[in-house]
């Protein structure tokens, strides 16, 4: 004989005390969310000697992401850049993307992102003519590089998994100094969809924040 204790009634059927917890469990998960965060870092061995005098930084390039969004990442990371070196000459994101129009640049300059985001290469031809136009001795640059979502769905919770990268260009000789990626998982319950992109991006910036060098 099973103790009543051990017993309850849950639609007209008698179950298992033990059976219960395991059913609330898989409940409770399933309305469960969260965020993670991880961080990839690297600075050339070459940073600490670099004389870097004048930095800009450029526009954030808007892939997935909203005007309003793009401009609160320039401003983030301007305004974390500046307080980090503040004896810096600094061209901010609109200043720059002036000059870089004035100079017939634009698409130059957005064709470099993607070739530096879609191979990691960095076109040299295309820097001279940035520094030409920028008269900076070094760009910070920030892009989007990685965004895979999916709704939720009985088995999995819904999920949007994006990477946010920052590198530090040196200008003179067309070389990266310093680059960081922050890569953020942001879950929601196997009933929603998809978390917007532009959710988890203030959250991998001030990863990115956290590590951006104090140059010499």
């Amino acid at each position: 004989m099973r103790a009543a204790s051990d017993l309850f009634h849950m639609g007209g059927t008698l179950v298992r005390a033990s059976t219960w917890v395991l059913l609330l469990c898989v409940s409770v998960s399933s309305l469960s969310a969260c965020t993670t965060t991880k961080v990839r870092t690297f600075s050339a061995p070459s940073l600490a000697a670099t004389t870097i005098e004048s930095i800009a930084i450029v526009p954030f390039q808007p892939t997935r992401v909203g005007p309003d969004m793009a401009v609160s990442l320039n401003r983030g990371i301007e305004q974390a850049f500046a307080a980090r070196n503040p004896r810096m000459r600094m061209v901010g994101p609109a200043e720059a993307q002036a000059l870089l129009g004035a100079a017939h640049l634009g698409e130059v300059y957005a064709q470099l992102v993607r070739e530096y985001r879609t191979s990691g290469r960095l076109n040299t031809g295309a820097l001279h003519q940035v520094h030409a136009a920028l008269n900076v001795d070094a760009i910070l640059a920030g892009s989007l590089t990685s965004v895979v979502q999916l709704d939720g769905a009985p088995h999995r919770p819904a999920f949007t998994h994006l990477t946010l990268t920052y590198a530090l260009i040196g200008l003179r000789h067309g070389v990266l100094l310093w680059d960081t990626a922050a890569t953020v998982n942001t879950e929601r319950t196997v009933f929603d969809n998809a978390p917007d992109v532009e959710e988890g991006l203030p959250k991998a910036q001030a990863s990115i924040i956290a590590h951006l060098p104090t140059l010499p």
